[in-house]
């Protein structure tokens, strides 16, 4: 197996769907009819500059193949629709410094920003962003198939008209799917809080007690009243349109891993695919707050 990534530099929030829909998700179709990949997965990141990040998995020696179907596909569509959203120096240093420093390929490693409506193709590795996830994983295989039909349903759910309640629903699966795995709800939603809230691991060592007392008042009236709203739905109706369960329960089998690392996996992948769905930290945040208050009141 060998894994090729591309990293498209096109910006503006709307535009990136378009890429997503009218491109990314059309080359990944066509490359697994060829044979060219049978694994696809995308994040959008914004080291170095606002982009989308694509991955292929495929067989080695279609590798050749697969870049230059890429790189002509990348480049006819930027050729024929180019974003003219227009960032300046200080917006786009904002958000390549909100990275804190991660980069998740070869090219967010390169010096200076890259161009508006450019875009940089290059081998991954298994140690690369995120096939590292699974390594060791007993049931790494069938992780990566999940993935995979996770990347394609959330291309799917961009044509909806309301992403952040897609997230919503999506994060209370999450959690109804761990009150049944065995994995403990609390922690999960307090890890998770804590990656999202750095200052907030250091304040739980002294003041817990107010800080869970206080998650309600940070979510805000008004948002609460929405995710609640969300939340109730999906337990009436009893079903997700994915198999989050699934996801959640093959991560919680796996005993070679300790428990925060099991935990930090299922962080992962839900970061991944809220970001999918266009949910900047500044959405994630208080629905990962409300979903530890709901974990903390059941």
């Amino acid at each position: 197996m060998a894994y090729m990534g591309a990293n498209i530099y096109y910006w503006g929030a709307g535009e990136q769907r378009t890429l997503l829909l009218d491109g990314v998700r059309r080359w990944a179709l066509e490359a697994r009819s060829r044979a060219l990949a049978d694994r696809f997965l995308y994040c959008r990141f914004d080291a170095r500059g606002p982009h989308v990040l694509a991955l292929f998995t495929g067989a080695a020696e279609a590798q050749p193949a697969l870049r230059g179907f890429l790189d002509e596909r990348i480049r006819s569509f930027l050729l024929e629709f180019p974003s003219r959203t227009a960032i300046g120096r200080e917006e786009l240093e904002r958000r390549h410094g909100g990275c804190r420093g991660r980069t998740l390929c070869a090219a967010d490693k390169e010096d200076g920003f890259a161009s508006n409506n450019s875009f940089a193709l290059f081998p991954h590795t298994p140690r690369d962003y995120p096939f590292w996830l699974g390594s060791g994983m007993a049931s790494a295989d069938e992780f990566w198939q999940r993935l995979d039909r996770l990347s394609f349903w959330t291309l799917d759910q961009l044509e909806a008209p309301d992403l952040q309640a897609k997230a919503i629903r999506w994060l209370a699966a999450i959690d109804r799917s761990l009150q049944s795995s065995g994995l403990p709800a609390e922690s999960y939603w307090r890890l998770h809080a804590t990656t999202l809230l750095p200052p907030l691991g250091k304040r739980l060592e002294t003041e817990e007690e107010e800080v869970k007392s206080s998650l309600q008042r940070a979510v805000g009236d008004r948002n609460c009243e929405i995710f609640s709203k969300i939340w109730n739905e999906l337990s009436r109706d009893g079903e997700h349109e994915f198999d989050v369960g699934g996801i959640v329960d093959l991560i919680a089998a796996d005993r070679d891993r300790t428990l925060e690392q099991r935990l930090s996996l299922l962080r992962e992948v839900n970061h991944l695919v809220l970001g999918q769905l266009s949910q900047t930290a500044n959405f994630e945040i208080p629905m990962v707050l409300y979903a530890w208050h709901c974990s903390l009141t059941r």
